[in-house]
């Protein structure tokens, strides 16, 4: 029989570390799928091979195409396996050219005797001869190409063939055996077995005889070096359990592997939600939750027909108008999705129409006026022309000039209706202006009256007027507010109106820090000025004493520090931070027992939880 080798890719689920195989092999790069699509495993050996296989984490198996296509629908690791044979046999004497040597068996020796076919008669005996016809009359003339180990085979006795071999550890092996019945009655069932552990499963042979069959198992060695290998006889049957085995082989396979993984990376978004804008609420805000919620993503708004007020860059928006939006996610993987948000506004302002006489006399100094809606109104709000205001929907005019009403709408939208009460026959014309308004560095104004008629007097009321002159057509005043002025012609005859006096305020925006409590682990704390705009000066008081010229200080003293804040225009404002401390004392007591010489114990009870206690003695 001839020694050849048909090796089989046998995966035992033990890693196989890279080793020089004398092949290499090629896969492509790790990469990221957005949606289940074929991947081409573009797999390569370079070199001298004998097997490989594809596999993958989710089962896929490949032993005949180096380049399949597979189509994936999740996360998987594919891995190209390849295996080259043995170059080296560490069986003795495995062809049985050095005769019945190297190795032990449960069958007895019987020689071969020249023209004598009866040698192997008896059952558990075996020879090894050419022919094994030449020792037994009913095995078949079988001749291969040398001796062979020939054996009649016995029911009580397994083990046909065992040599001890030496081995690496944690390396994969190959036993291979060429074997093939002489006799048809009861063909053998041979195993591999290493250290009395059965491999693989058991082998039948064919009831054919001289036909050569070929029988392998993989072993891994784990922690040994040095095992006793064998091949066992599973045919419990004595008469015809008649074989011969050759070319034994027992060598360390060479196999070396490459992988990539393909990722399948999963997007979704949560539902959108429907949001309204109305006046009582003229923003919403649009935020997108992807799934899975992994850190990561990047987010991009827009649209064609609304209004976003805040970074369009940003999972979470603010929109100011209604229409369609639309966010595209992009995972780390650079794979995204879109969501639509339909975003609708009721912004219509409701209707109002005043009604009324709009004419005032010296007769008639009053006059009713009625604001009407046929929208659902929530409250009606007026403005006077002295800028004071009243509520209803009808009201009593006694002073000529502008009447505006203000309707609050169950949307929170506001309507508007403007008439203009005039006095009649009264004959006086003016008008009134001012040079200014007051601000940190401008104290007062000046009022002035342009009257294009004669009149009798003029009365001022006002919360500051600071002088007037001898015709009291002009006024300086030095405090905001309404100044109103009455113009009479004769006794019965007026007509009053007012100017309003308006202050330029400071010009920043700020807000102070919330300071953490001082106490006896936090001996000091930051006070800050923070999301400041249009501050030119910040001064730090404590106890009247001018502390730092900064934005942010470190104190550690309990108090109140006061913060001077002076804008672009020299305008100051003083604001104050308290900072507070907690620095009380644990109350306990100690009861403590005496200790006298004799007895020189004692307790001490400590009757309050949570305090650390300090200890000390004094000796006597």
């Amino acid at each position: 029989m001839k020694h050849y080798i048909n090796l089989l890719i046998l995966f035992l689920g033990t890693s196989i570390y890279s080793q020089s195989c004398g092949f290499t092999i090629t896969v492509p790069q790790d990469s990221t799928i957005c949606e289940p699509t074929s991947i081409l495993l573009d797999g390569y050996i370079n070199g001298t091979y004998t097997d490989f296989e594809w596999t993958s984490t989710n089962g896929y198996s490949n032993t005949s195409n180096l380049t399949p296509t597979v189509f994936v629908t999740q996360t998987t690791t594919f891995t190209l396996t390849a295996l080259s044979p043995p170059s080296t046999n560490l069986i003795v004497n495995g062809d049985f050219s050095s005769g019945a040597s190297g190795f032990t068996t449960d069958y007895t020796y019987v020689a071969d005797i020249p023209t004598s076919q009866t040698e192997l008669w008896n059952e558990g005996t075996y020879t090894i001869v050419s022919n094994p016809n030449a020792v037994h009359s009913n095995f078949s003339p079988c001749v291969g190409d040398g001796d062979m180990m020939v054996v009649n085979g016995a029911a009580s006795l397994q083990q046909v063939w065992c040599q001890t071999i030496t081995v690496m550890p944690n390396t994969n092996y190959i036993f291979e055996a060429d074997a093939m019945s002489v006799n048809p009655a009861s063909p053998a069932i041979l195993q591999f077995a290493i250290d009395g552990v059965l491999l693989g499963t058991p082998f039948g042979l064919s009831g054919a005889t001289c036909v050569v069959q070929h029988f392998f198992a993989t072993w891994f060695s784990g922690a040994n070096t040095s095992v006793e290998i064998c091949i066992t006889n599973q045919n419990t049957a004595a008469s015809g359990n008649d074989f011969a085995i050759d070319n034994i082989f027992f060598g360390e396979l060479c196999e070396d592997e490459k992988e990539f993984t393909v990722t399948f990376s999963i997007l979704d978004l949560l539902p959108p939600t429907a949001p309204t804008i109305d006046c009582n609420n003229p923003t919403t805000d649009l935020i997108v939750y992807p799934l899975p919620v992994v850190p990561g993503y990047q987010y991009s708004w827009s649209t064609n027909n609304g209004t976003i007020s805040t970074n369009p860059n940003l999972q979470e928006i603010s929109v100011i108008t209604g229409g369609e939006y639309t966010v595209t996610v992009t995972n780390e993987h650079g794979c995204t999705i879109s969501q639509d948000y339909e975003v609708s506004a009721d912004l219509t302002e409701p209707n109002v129409e005043i009604n009324g006489d709009l004419s005032l006399d010296c007769t008639q100094k009053s006059t009713q006026l009625t604001a009407s809606s046929l929208s659902n109104i929530s409250s009606f709000e007026w403005l006077l022309p002295n800028y004071t205001q009243a509520f209803g929907n009808i009201i009593t005019a006694s002073t000529p000039g502008t009447y505006t009403v203000f309707v609050h709408g169950s949307n929170g939208c506001i309507g508007t209706d403007t008439v203009a009460v005039s006095l009649e026959n009264s004959l006086i014309n003016y008008q009134a202006d001012s040079t200014g308004i007051l601000s940190c560095s401008v104290n007062n104004v000046d009022i002035l009256l342009d009257i294009q008629t004669a009149i009798d007097s003029i009365v001022w009321k006002g919360p500051n007027i600071i002088s007037q002159n001898q015709t009291k057509d002009t006024i300086t005043v030095g405090s905001i507010g309404y100044y109103v002025y009455e113009l009479f012609l004769g006794i019965d005859c007026s007509v009053k109106d007012s100017i309003y006096i308006a202050e330029l305020p400071p010009s920043f925006t700020y807000e102070l820090s919330n300071p953490d409590t001082l106490n006896c682990t936090t001996s000091n704390t930051d006070i800050s000025i923070q999301n400041a705009s249009g501050i030119a000066d910040t001064k730090w008081y404590f106890g009247n004493q001018l502390i730092a010229n900064l934005d942010t200080i470190n104190i550690n003293t309990v108090g109140t520090y006061y913060a001077l804040l002076t804008d672009n225009n020299g305008c100051e404002k003083t604001d104050s931070v308290i900072v507070y401390g907690d620095f009380a004392l644990p109350i306990f007591s100690v009861k403590v027992d005496s200790i006298d010489c004799s007895d020189k114990k004692g307790q001490f009870l400590r009757p309050m939880r949570h305090l650390e206690l300090i200890y000390g003695k004094e000796m006597g």
